[in-house]
């Protein structure tokens, strides 16, 4: 009983430690590095390793042409992964891990220091420029091109399909199945699930009202400004990139502190302030970008040759837009509503500073109430939270599914 005791102290202590939180991390931004690993491998005409498979070994071959080709493409989804783990607040504020985010959050939350709240984000904002930059410098124009170099598929993977997919599995089950598991089993523990979503209904409306109307304001915007970088010139496109990329990776704390330092003001202008237009902002300032790029991914299948032909037919360039580009851009819309409606509705760092006194969101409600409260009702609410969020994901795999299929 006392080394079961001990045992369970241990784990709880390693649990809010920051080996936890790099894990928890690692296991969150996993997919970013694999879907940008899976577009590179796509990019890579197979038929330069069908010609080096003749004369030398796969592990060969991998080290010497299809890594080096991928490479700048993975470095820069790993450079993307870093500023963007330095960046986040969630993961370690909810497991109690002081890091540079958590002390923006301090100071100004606890402090109400907002000069050294600036000061303390500058080292933050240079490091995410400068990693943009670097990133955008080795991906090129690739980053809004969804276009393959060639019909022929790289090969050499085929190799390790079953090992892969064994490894892919694993990181899944690892990063939701045990997760999800764990939650259903710790809310089967509380005396009245019903009771405990009720307790919390005010902040599971909130949460879902604002994530809706946040995304459609997301795409509305995202929509003309991805089409401006699909279609501007190479390189104002990368230094477009380069700015979107670091708007994204802007510390949630930094937008909310700056949010409240721009709208906090007597007159016309603070009538915003303590609305919850200040949600719709801060969704607007974090998720416009990653929208605006997938909105321009989508565009560049959109021929220029079909405009050219309307506007020689006398269509103007609104007419033009709603007319024969956004419908062949629906599903990259669709799409971009998604992640925004997804990353609205798991938004903290932002929400918990701008929140109007007595206002709360699902994310807010679980961070205040996760100290004091049994963990069969903080189960509850993020498995509440996680089908949520999984219900759109689930919509949009359907109509990539149809898609394909045709």
């Amino acid at each position: 009983m006392i080394a079961t005791l001990a045992g369970h102290d241990l784990l709880s202590d390693w649990a809010y430690s920051l080996p936890a939180a790099i894990l928890v991390l690692s296991l969150v931004f996993y997919p970013l590095s694999m879907l940008a690993t899976e577009v590179a491998m796509r990019r890579i005409d197979g038929r330069l390793e069908e010609a080096a498979l003749i004369i030398a070994p796969p592990e060969f071959v991998l080290r010497r042409v299809t890594l080096p080709l991928a490479a700048p493409a993975i470095l820069a989804a790993a450079l993307i992964v870093f500023v963007l783990s330095v960046s986040e607040f969630g993961v370690p504020a909810l497991l109690r891990v002081r890091v540079y985010t958590t002390e923006v959050f301090t100071a100004f939350a606890a402090l109400y220091d907002f000069s050294r709240a600036m000061l303390l984000a500058l080292p933050l904002l240079v490091l995410s420029f400068v990693v943009a930059g670097v990133a955008v410098a080795l991906v090129g124009d690739r980053l809004v091109s969804t276009r393959r170099g060639s019909a022929t598929r790289p090969v050499l993977l085929e190799h390790w399909r079953r090992s892969a997919e064994a490894a892919a599995i694993a990181v899944a089950a690892m990063a939701l199945a045990v997760p999800v598991v764990v939650l259903i089993r710790e809310a089967l523990g509380a005396a009245s699930v019903r009771a405990v979503l009720e307790g919390s209904g005010r902040a599971i409306a909130n949460s879902l009202g604002l994530a809706t109307i946040g995304a459609t304001a997301v795409v509305s915007v995202a929509a003309w400004l991805g089409y401006a970088r699909a279609r501007t010139r190479r390189r104002i496109g990368q230094l477009a990139d380069v700015l979107f990329v670091v708007a994204f990776a802007v510390p949630s704390t930094i937008v909310g502190v700056g949010l409240i330092g721009l709208w906090n003001r007597p007159g016309l202008v603070g009538v915003v302030y303590g609305t919850d237009l200040m949600f719709i902002l801060g969704y607007l300032a974090r998720f416009l970008p990653v929208a605006a790029l997938t909105i321009a991914a989508a565009t560049r299948y959109v021929p220029v040759s079909q405009e050219e032909a309307a506007a020689v037919s006398g269509a103007g360039w609104l007419r033009t837009m709603m007319r024969i580009v956004l419908p062949q851009v629906r599903l990259g819309l669709l799409t971009a509503w998604v992640i925004a409606f997804v990353l609205a509705f798991g938004e903290l760092g932002v929400s918990i500073l701008v929140a109007p006194p007595g206002e709360a969101t699902l994310p807010i409600r679980i961070y205040t109430i996760i100290a004091n409260t049994p963990p069969s009702h903080v189960a509850a609410l993020s498995l509440l939270q996680t089908s949520v969020i999984l219900a759109p994901l689930v919509i949009l795999a359907g109509a990539l599914a149809v898609r394909e299929s045709r």
